[in-house]
């Protein structure tokens, strides 16, 4: 299953990232990463500065149930 997201404009806080591998965007899940079955993703604010940092995988009860 490949996920799509919407586009992310750079936040300024994930300059400081130095392994961009730590910044994920799906849901770890039964040993791996993955979406929803509808790839429905929520925006994560940075409560300082009210900027979408990131789309994360919303998950529903019964996949939350198997994470």
């Amino acid at each position: 299953m490949s996920a799509k997201f919407a586009p992310v404009s750079r936040d300024e806080g994930l300059d400081g990232l130095v392994d961009r591998r730590l910044f994920r965007e799906l849901a770890y899940v039964d040993g791996r990463w993955s979406a929803n079955a509808e790839s429905i993703s929520f925006p994560v604010t940075d409560p300082a500065t009210g900027a979408n940092v990131a789309w994360v995988a919303s998950l529903n009860a019964s996949e939350t149930i198997g994470a």
